[in-house]
């Protein structure tokens, strides 16, 4: 059986806590299992203040690399953050109506077949008060509920919701564990 589980939410909500943990109950399982962290993380766009479609580009493009690469590594994948994060993002930020609008409609279009990779999405519903404990958040020009409400319409439009599942920030952790225990009694 192989598995490849995404996060999608707002910064501050827990998703990188919960793949870690994942990835341990995974792992403990005899399994192999990779981490894949978000890759806005090593943007030096994104660091530099860049909100443009270039930057958007460069996190997908990334972002596929790094899902691809752990895939070839493990029979088990974990991403703390998905593309819908990067489109949820680019959406708030007006990309598509931006001079390089197609780029970002074409990125999008692919993220729409590419997601269906998954077996399952978490959703985080909420932040922990929006504090980013690490401080790897450069820019915080979007809202929480702009991006709540760009991730839910992008779930619809791209015909995904049997993947989501949604979770208050503070069951994230047991829900996906639960739900990865189902997955491992069902293969056995």
């Amino acid at each position: 059986m192989e598995m490849k589980i995404g996060f999608s939410g707002y910064h501050a909500s827990g998703k990188t806590t919960a793949a870690h943990e994942i990835v341990a109950q995974i792992k403990r399982s005899l399994c192999t299992c990779s981490l894949v962290t978000g890759a806005a993380r090593s943007s030096r766009r994104l660091a530099a203040g860049d909100l443009g479609v270039d930057m958007h580009l460069e996190i997908i493009g990334l972002q596929l690399v790094l899902e691809l690469r752990a895939s070839q590594n493990s029979t088990h994948v974990v991403c703390d953050r998905t593309m819908l994060d990067y489109l949820a993002y680019g959406e708030c930020r007006n990309l598509a109506s931006s001079e390089l609008g197609e780029l970002f409609s074409s990125a999008k279009e692919f993220c729409r077949s590419y997601l269906r990779s998954f077996d399952a999405i978490f959703i985080v519903d909420g932040s922990f008060g929006n504090v980013d404990f690490d401080e790897a958040r450069v820019v915080n020009d979007v809202l929480e509920a702009e991006f709540m409400m760009s991730l839910n319409r992008l779930v619809e439009e791209f015909g995904i919701q049997e993947l989501v599942h949604v979770s208050p920030a503070d069951e994230l952790s047991s829900r996906v564990s639960a739900w990865v225990q189902k997955r491992f009694e069902a293969a056995n």
